[in-house]
């Protein structure tokens, strides 16, 4: 009876995993630099359904972003020094961050709205608590720098506001983590990292 390798085993699906994760990233390189070829606006971009681009001007505009798993692509007018990313928009908005999540506009919603992210958590937290449930959301706390040492926005208020704001979503349903971040990369790697991007 042969024995078996387990180092052998544990190499061979080490690679494989690399490879499978190799070619993720190149289906996203490439769906990325389609989108990017074309008109890069936010009516034209949303036209593909995979895509979901809009404008965020109010905190009610949150609701009309896709709210499943995908990667988020957070532009502004807002200027950022050192910002090299080339991810823009035609109307002059720019990539300031990129991530990915198992809900985007919640995600949003602490990047951009971090006051109100913050109280609407605790209040939705106390209500399932209070009526007996189990809260299960979790809690996004590390957030968008534009200041290094402020976690989180609010830009319908003070600078922020006089910006434009919009998001462009690559949607992702039923994606785990790991294959997002493949998408993360593959952004990075077409379009380099947003400024505000720090992790």
């Amino acid at each position: 009876m042969p024995p078996y390798d387990i180092g052998a085993m544990k190499a061979s699906l080490h690679d494989a995993q690399e490879e499978a994760l190799r070619n993720i990233r190149n289906q996203f390189s490439e769906f990325m630099r389609g989108l990017s070829d074309g008109e890069m606006t936010i009516a034209s971009l949303s036209r593909n359904r995979l895509v979901n681009g809009r404008y965020l001007n109010t905190y009610e505009d949150l609701t009309s972003v896709y709210s499943s798993p995908g990667l988020y692509i957070i532009c502004t007018t807002f200027p950022m020094e050192d910002n090299e990313c080339t991810f823009g928009l035609h109307d002059g908005l720019r990539a300031i961050y990129r991530g990915e999540c198992a809900t985007v506009m919640r995600r949003l919603e602490s990047h951009l709205f971090n006051v109100r992210y913050c109280s609407g958590y605790d209040n939705r937290k106390a209500e399932k608590l209070d009526s007996g449930g189990k809260f299960s959301e979790p809690y996004y706390g590390a957030c968008m720098k534009i200041d290094p040492g402020v976690s989180g926005i609010n830009i319908d208020q003070g600078e922020y506001a006089n910006h434009s704001w919009a998001v462009v979503v690559l949607k992702m349903f039923r994606s785990s983590s790991a294959l997002r971040k493949q998408a993360e990369l593959a952004f990075d790697d077409l379009f380099g990292k947003p400024a505000a991007s720090r992790e």
